[in-house]
């Protein structure tokens, strides 16, 4: 249990820190993955490459960049 406020604040403080840190890092990523032109896509495994896609493909990020969505566009 936390004994006194000062320490509580502290630690209130860290976590928001940390979680604006986090925002600023998913919409910086969010911009960078807007500018991208990516024409081919590849899902590679141990075994080697799985699929490749040629075609226009966009990116989604979800659940805290645990999550890779990737969306291949009509040509």
């Amino acid at each position: 249990m936390i004994k006194s406020k000062e320490a509580m604040s502290a630690i209130l403080e860290k976590a928001r820190s940390e979680s604006v840190q986090h925002q600023l890092k998913m919409i910086q990523l969010a911009e960078l993955m807007e500018d991208l032109d990516i024409n081919r896509f590849e899902y590679i495994t141990e075994d080697g490459r799985e699929v490749v896609s040629y075609a226009k493909h966009t990116f989604q990020l979800q659940d805290d960049l645990r999550t890779l969505k990737v969306f291949r566009e009509k040509e």
